[in-house]
């Protein structure tokens, strides 16, 4: 985590307290957008001085970090105080500015927080594991999760997954072989063919006239 607050004094006083922290020279209003890569992936706390000034300054500094920055959170400090230097002078402390700081309401939520992370298993409990056997949803094909079709151009990549997602709405056997355990709806994104071309391999793909599908097909 690191302060970002206004001029040397308050810097030296956020250090005093123990945090990391520091400014752009020039004071209010010199922000400079250049600043910014050295915060990324950072979470930052701005706290600005309290007046007009330095509330627009702010903003800069929030609006310049926001793309690159882990979290944000602006915390103001009681209005009697013109900065961080005058409150700590008249008793604030760490603890107390932890505490502003942890009930701040974040301007920008941090993107990848603990609840968001994959939980690291190392091996050996990994091994101790009782872990049921994933269920395929076409028999030795497609399984829950991601599945990349890769290949070389022209090989049938396109045409295979459109034949993946009619076997799952269907329910029918891919290439009459490969068994529907658990039948869905799919949404089949085909971003680089038109309508017509779609259309025209459904056609293809599953030529009988009125054929009743098992689940829309989007």
């Amino acid at each position: 985590m690191v302060l970002v607050v206004e001029g040397e004094r308050d810097v030296a006083t956020a250090e005093s307290l123990g945090f990391r922290a520091t400014c752009n020279p020039g004071g209010s209003g010199k922000w400079r957008r250049e600043f910014a890569p050295h915060f990324r992936g950072k979470s930052v706390v701005v706290i600005p001085d309290n007046d007009e000034p330095g509330l627009v300054h702010a903003t800069q500094v929030v609006s310049s970090l926001s793309p690159v920055a882990l979290g944000i959170q602006l915390v103001k400090l009681p209005a009697e105080f013109k900065d961080l230097t005058e409150w700590v002078a008249a008793g604030g402390s760490n603890k107390e500015l932890d505490e502003l700081i942890r009930t701040a309401q974040p301007l920008k939520p941090a993107l990848a927080s603990a609840s968001h992370l994959p939980e690291a298993v190392n091996a050996e409990d990994l091994m101790a594991m009782d872990l049921p056997e994933p269920k395929p949803l076409i028999q030795d094909l497609l399984y829950p999760g991601v599945t990349l079709l890769i290949g070389r151009p022209k090989v049938g990549k396109s045409w295979l997954a459109l034949l993946l997602a009619l076997s799952m709405v269907t329910e029918r056997a891919l290439a009459g072989h490969f068994r529907v355990h658990i039948p869905g709806r799919v949404l089949y994104l085909a971003l680089e063919e038109s309508k017509a071309r779609t259309k025209a391999r459904i056609k293809r793909l599953m030529p009988t006239p009125g054929d009743e599908w098992g689940c829309p097909l989007t």
